[in-house]
């Protein structure tokens, strides 16, 4: 449960630096984009930077972090700007209202309902997934202060189906929000916040000793083996920007390909 919940936070992490450094004023001044977002990638840095001081300076980092947050904040007054990810999640745990917050920083409003909605479509978990968040978060904190802590077989082997889920709506999610704020759709005037009606899914299925691609809810469109397919698939899921979702026999193999940031 520990590992599992760890690896989850880490990726919710990893992935928002990277799609941050994505959105670099490409279209939109910084000062333009909405002012949730805004706030998240300025003050809520300022806000986290004295509890950071000291890790970096344990790790011989300091002048070096000091000197690349300052330039991100200060970058924000040109057109081309680097967004430091410092102000989303840091290194505390990342709770459920983190999430959904960090979340609705990039205009993903109903957070949860909306990763719920996206995990079931692609027929992963999708039903309360908060409440599996919340509770896999206080179990985790339980283990890492209470040696004694009972945690159950049942309760690792169904979180990790849940976190697989959680992973995939958030990032779907965020890499739809990241390409309208990166090439002006969102913006501080037009709103244009993103739904899960907003995405559209395209999988590769694994059937009988082979592979099959189709739309959510289309007809087969080719067959052939993985490799193959998921070259001429991700051409074809570019031009309607479709989530690319690999689904072997086994669900908790699943993996899946964003195409909003290319």
């Amino acid at each position: 449960m520990i590992v599992g919940f760890a690896t989850l936070e880490d990726f919710v992490r990893s992935r928002t630096g990277e799609v941050l450094a994505q959105i670099r004023g490409q279209a939109t001044p910084f000062t333009d984009l909405p002012e949730g977002f805004q706030s998240a990638t300025t003050e809520n840095v300022v806000r986290h930077f004295p509890s950071m001081m000291p890790f970096w300076k344990r790790g011989g980092i300091l002048l070096d972090q000091i000197q690349q947050t300052a330039s991100s904040l200060a970058s924000t007054k040109k057109q081309r700007y680097t967004l430091s990810a410092l102000g989303l999640f840091g290194l505390g745990n990342v709770s459920r209202e983190d999430l959904s917050d960090g979340l609705k920083s990039f205009g993903v409003p109903n957070s949860w309902a909306a990763i719920n909605t996206v995990a079931s479509r692609a027929g992963l978990p999708g039903l309360a997934l908060q409440d599996e968040y919340g509770a896999a978060h206080g179990r985790r904190n339980d283990a890492a202060h209470q040696a004694t802590a009972n945690i159950l077989q049942g309760d690792l082997q169904a979180f990790t189906m849940s976190a697989i889920a959680i992973a995939f709506g958030y990032d779907g999610l965020l890499s739809r929000a990241a390409r309208r704020l990166s090439d002006g759709t969102m913006t501080k005037t037009s709103g244009a916040p993103v739904a899960a009606a907003d995405l559209s899914l395209r999988f590769i299925d694994r059937v009988g000793l082979g592979w099959q691609e189709s739309r959510e809810s289309g007809p087969v469109v080719a067959a052939g083996g993985l490799s193959t397919l998921k070259v001429s698939a991700r051409a074809r899921a570019f031009a309607s920007r479709d989530v690319i979702v690999v689904r072997p026999a086994k669900r908790v193999n699943v993996h899946w390909e964003t195409t909003d940031l290319g």
